[in-house]
């Protein structure tokens, strides 16, 4: 394995990079193909759970082995994160006007948090049902007004 990676961290960007990218050109692609924002907040929810859910060997590996990527790797992977959460923070800006773009993107890093952990932590339940639970639970969470 080591005759065609220089080391773990870059064996372990050559796996990362890719899905990385992939999950923020579906994100992308599913604001773009919307006729308007909240049919793309729902098409960036499916498709951020369904990726998710088909993907989550990849996503544990990310969050398990995220600190033995070389720094470049590491840099080029939180680049394309960012520009994941900014798809999301244009679409709920539209949406959520009581909310700046700051607020959004707390909104959006706690709801990316909670599919993230949700798919890695309900592998138990069957796929499609954890779908069901996360998605929905996740669009409440992006709607749902601040406690006053």
């Amino acid at each position: 394995m080591y005759q065609y990676f220089s080391s773990k961290g870059a064996l372990l960007a050559a796996v990362l990079e890719p899905g990385v990218a992939h999950t923020r050109r579906l994100a992308e692609a599913a604001v773009r193909e919307s006729s308007d924002p909240q049919a793309a907040l729902g098409a960036l929810v499916r498709s951020y759970v369904e990726v998710g859910i088909s993907a989550s060997d990849r996503f544990d590996l990310y969050f398990r082995e995220e600190h033995n990527l070389p720094d470049d790797a590491r840099v080029r992977l939180r680049r394309e994160s960012r520009r994941f959460v900014d798809t999301w923070v244009s679409v709920l800006t539209d949406l959520r006007p009581d909310l700046n773009n700051n607020e959004c993107r707390v909104v959006v890093r706690a709801v990316v948090g909670l599919v993230t952990t949700a798919i890695r932590e309900s592998a138990r339940v069957p796929a499609e049902r954890r779908a069901a639970l996360i998605e929905a639970m996740t669009l409440a969470a992006l709607l749902a007004e601040p406690a006053r």
